[in-house]
């Protein structure tokens, strides 16, 4: 009696480590600061930024849904404390205006308006990042 065995065409890529899934969420970060850039096309590149760079991170770690959850979250984390350490940056600089009430960057000096934006910042990012992945991982999974 002959038993055949199959050799699998494609050996089964090992789950990613949270090290290399943290790793891939940085270089997604890093190509999503990187397409804010480009002076003609940042109006399109910039706000999808996050996703291209998820589609990356996620390609990187072949990401499934655990994965690609943990890199849109490093990558919301990331950008949000950014923009809350460049956004503080400037707010100190800038001194409301003479007999006036500053305009909106004194509003956005009151936490409640500060924690509005991070909260959306890191929504933002954190959404189109996990999706970026999801997609990354499946288009590298499925060559």
């Amino acid at each position: 009696m002959e038993t055949q065995t199959e050799a699998p065409s494609e050996q089964a890529a090992p789950p990613a480590t949270a090290g290399q899934v943290v790793m891939a969420a940085l270089v997604g970060v890093g190509l999503a600061l990187v397409l804010i850039i480009p002076p003609p096309i940042h109006i399109i590149t910039g706000p999808l930024g996050p996703l291209i760079g998820g589609m990356l991170a996620g390609s990187r770690v072949r990401a499934r849904s655990g994965h690609a959850a943990l890199i849109g979250a490093v990558m919301g984390v990331l950008v949000a404390t950014g923009v809350g350490l460049v956004g503080a940056v400037v707010l100190s600089r800038v001194a409301p205006t003479e007999g006036g009430d500053g305009g909106i960057l004194s509003r956005l000096r009151e936490p409640p308006v500060m924690a509005g934006v991070l909260m959306g910042v890191w929504l933002y990012t954190t959404v189109l990042g996990f999706l970026g992945a999801l997609l990354g991982g499946f288009i590298k999974r499925s060559t």
